[in-house]
């Protein structure tokens, strides 16, 4: 698809920051004078705890970069909206965007690309690539315009693979979890998605300063978060936690959520425990999923934010769930 003759086709589901960073590569790019202003990083807009919040050059388009080149390339805003900001889940921060698939930039180069960005690796629950079944791999650089291109410089250097988790069928299982998921969702109303997106978010609860972090972040194994700094508050770990986990905690926390839920069964865990020593010795002091679940609260305004995150879902009529918060919430 080509906006203007001097652009540069756009690939499958790329991100709008990707494209023009692409466009600027070419000699003659309509845009190439226009956007040097915006070669650098978005502007900051705010600060959220420790995190740098930036404008969102790729699913806002209100942003000064987005507005130019809809001016300058006579862009049918609606057009753009339905090309590049048009999203499916939840995103993270735009610099903050590091999870990729190696495999979808080797095939860009492959036909002749410069690599580009793709929208699904930049939502919060972005695990596996939806185009070549495989797990995504984090940018181990500050993101920039340019992060595709160093991504896939990134991925031409050999890394330790962890075998158990890269077994094949522990990768099958993991994509036959993550597409049952995404379909339960697509059937589900607007305040259920909520329920479990919440979910999603607060077993992903970042180290906050009591010590207090999400349960999904040691079911495979202890991670180390990529940002140092302890959330101020629950709220703030909450907010930043999907952000800042790893793959296996946001695959953990998929599972957790979605078994309150009804949709990942005792027979999920019991397959997934036999591939994972990490998550056998987790199940060895957790034997009962119920009992284990923990929402990480700490004070009673803790509490307060907890239930309206989960706001209905007594009316839901998910017996798990039910249970699990009646039975977290009795204790204190």
């Amino acid at each position: 698809m080509n906006f203007a003759r001097s652009m540069p086709h756009i690939l499958y589901d790329e991100t709008i920051s990707s494209w023009l960073f692409r466009s600027t590569l070419k000699s003659r790019s309509k845009l190439q004078v226009e956007t040097d202003q915006f070669l650098a990083n978005p502007p900051p807009v705010s600060w959220g705890s420790h995190l740098l919040e930036c404008e969102d050059w790729d699913f806002d388009p209100n942003t000064g970069l987005s507005e130019t080149v809809i001016e300058k390339l006579s862009i049918n805003p609606a057009h753009a909206y339905n090309v590049f900001f048009k999203k499916r889940e939840k995103i993270v921060g735009w610099n903050r965007r590091w999870w990729f698939c190696a495999l979808c930039l080797r095939a860009d180069i492959a036909k002749g690309h410069t690599p580009g960005w793709r929208k699904n690796w930049c939502y919060r629950n972005s695990i596996i690539c939806t185009i070549h079944g495989v797990d995504l791999q984090r940018l181990l650089i500050t993101p920039q315009l340019s992060r595709a291109w160093d991504a896939f410089l990134q991925s031409l250097k050999s890394g330790r693979l962890d075998e158990s988790w890269s077994c094949k069928y522990h990768l099958r299982f993991r994509i036959s979890i993550v597409s049952r998921l995404a379909n339960w969702k697509r059937k589900q109303s607007v305040v259920v998605i909520d329920v479990f997106d919440s979910l999603y978010d607060i077993f992903l609860l970042a180290p906050v300063y009591n010590g207090n972090q999400g349960m999904a972040l040691d079911m495979f194994g202890k991670t180390i978060p990529f940002v140092r700094n302890k959330m101020s508050n629950y709220h703030n770990g909450i907010l930043y936690g999907a952000e800042l986990a790893g793959c296996k905690a946001r695959f953990a926390s998929l599972m957790l959520a979605g078994y309150l839920m009804g949709v990942i069964g005792e027979q999920d865990f019991e397959f997934a425990e036999n591939k994972s020593a990490e998550l056998k010795i987790w199940r060895s002091y957790n034997p009962e999923i119920i009992r284990a679940i923990k929402f990480g609260c700490a004070s009673a305004a803790d509490y307060r934010l907890l239930e309206s995150h989960l706001a209905g879902y007594r009316d839901l009529g998910y017996i798990r769930l039910i249970r699990a918060v009646d039975d977290y919430l009795s204790g204190y």
